[in-house]
C-alpha cells in the first residue's frame, strides 16, 4: 500500500473527527429523544398541568444527561482509536526502513 494513501486516510479521519469535536451544535436540541419523553409530552398535551410540564422538563433533562453521556464515551473511542493508530503507524514506519540485523560469525 502507497504511503501517502495511509498518510491522507489519516489526515482525513484526523479532520473528520476535528469537525465533530468542534463543529457547531445545534443548543436546544435534545434529539434523540426517548419514548418516555414522547410519553410525558404527549401526557403535557392532553392535559396541560404544571405536574406533566414538571414531567416533561425531567425527561427532557434525563435525555440531556444522556446525550452528553453518548458523545462523551464517542469522543473517548475516538481518541483512543486515534492512539492505537498513531502507534501501529508509528511501529510500522520504524520497521519499515529497511534496517536488518547482520549476523558475524565468531572468528571471522
Amino acid at each position: 500500500m502507497k504511503i501517502w494513501l495511509i498518510r491522507l486516510a489519516f489526515l482525513l479521519v484526523t479532520l473528520i473527527q476535528l469537525y465533530w469535536a468542534f463543529g457547531y451544535r445545534t443548543g436546544g436540541s435534545t434529539l434523540p429523544r426517548s419514548p418516555e419523553t414522547v410519553a410525558a409530552g404527549e401526557a403535557y398535551r392532553q392535559n396541560p398541568s404544571p405536574e406533566t410540564l414538571a414531567e416533561v422538563r425531567s425527561q427532557m433533562h434525563a435525555d440531556s444527561q444522556r446525550n452528553s453521556r453518548h458523545n462523551q464515551i464517542v469522543l473517548l473511542l475516538m481518541l483512543s482509536a486515534d492512539i492505537a493508530a498513531v502507534a501501529i503507524y508509528a511501529f510500522w514506519m520504524h520497521h519499515s526502513k529497511g534496517r536488518t540485523v547482520t549476523i558475524e560469525k565468531p572468528g571471522g
